[in-house]
């Protein structure tokens, strides 16, 4: 049976819609959504999280890792976050001082807590760093600070957290990425990550399979970001509603605004823009 989430599914009983972890969505509205995998998570403009779906892994953040949860649940530990979003199995939250806490998942360390274990509820990123964007992905996750450094931590197969390397090791505290200091924002995928440069250059790396790395090569994997060719400035816009270049899972189809093109995966907190002219 699938997971459920944004509302959508059977539970084993009445008091599983419920869940055990925290109280039912009441009163605040939510003012924006990050979708995950299996699951569903809103902010309210008081900066309470409340999350819905499949909690394994514990990334309902309400202490529980069973069963569906049909009914919005408050996320537990009593946070208060500015930006939230959410991974195939993790989910992050921003405060508005760029505090940033993770839960759910963590076999590769992609919470960042400094451990591998399964965490339920919001823990924070063993970091100093402060950051203006996250993006949690199946196993790592990646974060652009204040001053426009990347940062990754989790798994660093095939290099997709850009460190310099291909050695698949877990990382559960935040690293570097090299040799970019300028980020705006980066998207972390399954095998590869791409980010966006403040002038607009995007660049790639991780697992090149398929082309997905833009640089004119099917195969091999680099730790190290490579540019992207034949893409002209690109812009990121935080929180808007995402495109896709192409229709696939979690993805809407592509869509044209005079001379811009939406390129991103639907299950981001945003989305680049292509500027074709």
């Amino acid at each position: 049976m699938v997971p459920a989430r944004a509302g959508v599914g059977r539970a084993p009983s009445r008091a599983r819609e419920r869940a055990s972890g925290g109280p039912r969505a009441s009163g605040g509205r939510p003012r924006t959504f990050a979708a995950g995998g299996y699951h569903t998570c809103g902010l309210t403009a008081e900066g309470d999280t409340y999350c819905w779906g499949s909690s394994t892994y514990g990334k309902l953040g309400i202490g529980d890792t069973t069963g569906n949860v049909l009914e919005p649940n408050k996320v537990l530990g009593g946070h208060k976050f500015a930006k939230i979003y959410a991974g195939r199995h993790t989910v992050c939250g921003l405060t508005a001082d760029g505090e940033a806490w993770c839960w759910g998942n963590n076999g590769n360390g992609q919470v960042g807590d400094g451990d591998t274990v399964v965490v339920k509820v919001p823990a924070k990123v063993v970091t100093t760093e402060r950051f203006v964007s996250l993006s949690p992905s199946t196993y790592h996750t990646c974060g652009v600070t204040y001053d426009g450094r990347g940062f990754c931590w989790g798994s660093n197969g095939r290099g997709k957290m850009g460190i310099g390397t291909t050695t698949g090791t877990v990382n559960p505290e935040p690293l570097q990425v090299v040799n970019i200091t300028n980020f705006a924002h980066i998207s972390a995928g399954n095998d590869h990550s791409c980010g966006v440069t403040t002038d607009g250059a995007v660049y790639c790396w991780g697992n090149a399979a398929g082309g997905r790395r833009g640089n004119g090569s099917t195969s091999g994997s680099s730790g190290t970001p490579s540019l992207v060719q034949t893409i002209g400035p690109v812009a990121f816009l935080d929180g808007a509603p995402a495109g896709c270049a192409e229709e696939g899972e979690g993805c809407f189809p592509r869509k044209s605004f005079d001379d811009h093109v939406l390129l991103a995966s639907g299950r981001g907190a945003g989305y680049f823009v292509l500027r074709l002219s």
